[in-house]
């Protein structure tokens, strides 16, 4: 994080346009990281649900929020 903010810092004062490949490959960290922080919440989730009713529809939401991140890219 503080290396990208360094990075936009210094392309800004140099007044030279930020890398779109750059753009395209934190966007894609930020997805990762927010999917497997997602996949280890429901998780948590899934585990603790007491019946198995109860967990089916907990995999379900997680499965519609694995996507947003892929969505969102």
């Amino acid at each position: 994080m503080v290396h990208g903010a360094q990075y936009v810092y210094e392309q800004m004062e140099a007044k030279e346009q930020i890398s779109g490949e750059w753009v395209r490959n934190e966007l894609m960290v930020a997805a990762n990281t927010y999917q497997a922080f997602t996949r280890q919440v429901w998780e948590a989730i899934i585990e603790c649900s007491k019946t198995e009713e109860i967990q089916r529809m907990h995999e379900g939401t997680q499965v519609d929020r694995m996507h947003d991140p892929v969505a969102f890219l």
